[in-house]
């Protein structure tokens, strides 16, 4: 017998993936970012109260700082009028919330605070100085 020659064996090819097109971005448009969670503002509590006459209104965040509560003053009207906390009619504070719940919340705490505290000499002669009619004190313009 005689051998006939045989065709030669065909290599496998490997198979090729096509690449496919990644779309298209639109230009002129700046793709999405993910947005990052926003934390939630702290709860606070908004009242007014008066003390002696005077207007305030009192700002406290419960949970703002961790283990501690932040409480604003503002004196409101009349304006200037001093409070024995602060000279300037602004006062911001931190404390321990367990203070202001065992007064009774933020109002009976403030209202206890300025009556400990108008006590004090500095502000019987603030209060003195701020009721007494002052004659070249007229004369400049108010401070804002």
């Amino acid at each position: 017998m005689s051998r006939q020659p045989t065709a030669a064996k065909a290599k496998p090819q490997k198979a090729v993936r096509k690449r496919v097109a990644e779309p298209a971005k639109p230009k002129g448009k700046a793709r999405a970012k993910p947005r990052a969670k926003a934390k939630a503002k702290p709860e606070t509590i908004r009242r007014k109260l008066v003390w002696r006459g005077v207007l305030l209104a009192i700002h406290y965040q419960p949970k703002s700082y961790g283990l501690l509560a932040h409480l604003e003053l503002r004196v409101i009207a009349p304006e200037g009028a001093p409070i024995p906390v602060t000279d300037t009619g602004y006062r911001s504070h931190f404390l321990y919330p367990f203070w202001v719940r065992e007064a009774g919340g933020p109002v009976a705490y403030v209202r206890q605070w300025l009556d400990g505290e108008s006590r004090s000499p500095a502000y019987r002669r603030a209060l003195d100085r701020w009721r007494q009619l002052d004659l070249f004190g007229a004369l400049e313009e108010p401070r804002r």
